[in-house]
């Protein structure tokens, strides 16, 4: 991908996340992304083929991120790596996250399961060697992805630290 092709796609991403802070998802047409984003429909469609499509490449941002250290921790008892990660992943959802909380809750949930789908096609792809390693890190993953969708749902009242703090006795329970 071209520089200004990145540059673009970066401009629309920014425009869109600008618009779900506006209105429902599903109320954004690519007429209101081009708009928004000052760039021409040919170069829109260059990019992406629906104001789907953005989301997925935005989710795509989000879980590649989480994915370059989401096995090695998962897999691991360590409580400093476990809190590195916590702490990196809700501090990252709630800069991402926070605008949209705050002025259009209801585009929360379509992330949240979007970042959910796109995990757990990772985790479809390792290959385990037991049942108690493949169950382990369901039980790992599907514990913060509630807990975290729990916390959206009801605004982020709780700060950052109380949430690493409560995620951790469980992590480290189970």
């Amino acid at each position: 991908m071209s520089k200004k092709t990145e540059a673009v796609s970066a401009l629309i991403k920014k425009a869109f996340i600008e618009l779900m802070n506006k209105k429902y998802y599903m109320d954004i047409t690519v007429t209101d992304v081009v708009n928004e984003a000052g760039v021409a429909r040919a170069s829109f469609y260059r990019n992406f083929k629906s104001t789907n499509d953005i989301l997925e490449s935005i989710v795509d941002d989000i879980t590649a991120d989480i994915e370059e250290t989401l096995l090695p921790v998962f897999s691991s008892d360590d409580e400093e790596s476990w809190r590195e990660f916590l702490f990196n992943l809700i501090y990252t959802f709630r800069s991402r996250q926070k605008k949209l909380i705050i002025n259009y809750p209801t585009n929360i949930p379509i992330i949240l399961e979007k970042m959910n789908d796109h995990l757990v096609y990772f985790q479809d792809n390792i290959h385990y060697t037991n049942i108690r390693e493949k169950y382990y890190l369901i039980a790992r993953f599907g514990l913060i992805f509630m807990v975290l969708k729990g916390w959206t749902d009801s605004g982020m009242k709780e700060s950052p630290e109380d949430l690493i703090n409560y995620l951790m006795s469980l992590i480290l329970a189970i």
